[in-house]
């Protein structure tokens, strides 16, 4: 067919441009109409939802800090399975407002470590990274340990 068409450009061109336009019209066809649902705005009954418990802002920071770590463990793993990472996250977070102002006041130095393994964790947490919350956890155990080490309550 090209050898036959060889003499003549034009035509050529032209059946190249039908197949250039074929192409860009195929996807077209199969395009429908999508509807967003803007109705439903409740959770399903099946749904289960969870609260977290206040936290004691005069409770030891011994409780305070261990608690932290201990939900620091398996954040990984809560990431890897579903959506109770929010959840543990939430209370992490309550926990380390109740302990900042004790940890900022008896050891400022170790503050800015905190900071890195709740950063971390967030950032594993918001990103679905499991890893970063691995990380966190082994920051938080290290300068929890040491803070309960030089300032026991």
């Amino acid at each position: 067919m090209i050898k036959a068409l060889a003499g003549t450009r034009v035509p050529a061109v032209r059946i190249l441009g039908m197949f250039v336009v074929g192409f860009a019209c195929a996807p077209l066809v199969a395009c429908g109409e999508t509807y967003i649902e803007t109705s439903v705005t409740t959770a399903p009954p099946s749904a289960v939802t969870t609260t977290i418990s206040s936290v004691d802002p005069n409770a030891p920071i011994d409780e305070l800090l261990t608690e932290m770590t201990d939900l620091m463990l398996g954040l990984d793993f809560v990431i890897s399975d579903g959506p109770d990472a929010q959840v543990v996250m939430a209370r992490i977070e309550s926990l380390w407002d109740a302990a900042e102002p004790t940890v900022r006041s008896t050891a400022l130095d170790s503050a800015p470590d905190f900071d890195q393994a709740l950063d971390l964790a967030r950032t594993g947490v918001d990103r679905n990274r499991p890893a970063d919350a691995s990380k966190a956890y082994k920051i938080l155990a290290a300068v929890t340990a040491a803070y309960l080490a030089d300032y026991p309550s």
